[in-house]
């Protein structure tokens, strides 16, 4: 059995792929399908996302959230990919630092009621 969908999104669409992904996980829903991936939703804070490296703070859970990915390619040198995309990982923490803090502090504050 084949399977065919039209997705589309608009031109202007805040986060075009997570709109597509959306599509696709309904489309996939009445054939007992499931797209299996984690993505950011509007209330959460993406930190980053660029080049196969996702960091997102995940309001709902209260936790940060990192997807990393590796393209398959004859001859890659997979270790220093990851040692490389890992570093911007640690770059995007040093960045949005202060971000991470005051949501350490929100959450501190909340649980001692």
């Amino acid at each position: 059995m084949k399977l065919c969908a039209y997705l589309s999104c608009d031109a202007d669409a805040p986060d075009a792929t997570a709109q597509l992904e959306d599509q696709l996980s309904d489309f996939l829903k009445g054939f007992g399908g499931k797209v299996p991936s984690e993505k950011p939703t509007q209330k959460d804070r993406v930190m980053w996302d660029d080049d196969g490296v996702r960091v997102w703070y995940d309001a709902k859970n209260k936790a940060v959230k990192v997807t990393l990915s590796l393209s398959v390619e004859d001859g890659k040198n997979y270790e220093q990919e990851t040692i490389n995309k890992t570093s911007k990982i640690f770059q995007c923490f040093t960045i949005n630092k202060q971000f991470l803090v005051q949501r350490g502090r929100a959450l501190r504050k909340t649980s001692k009621g």
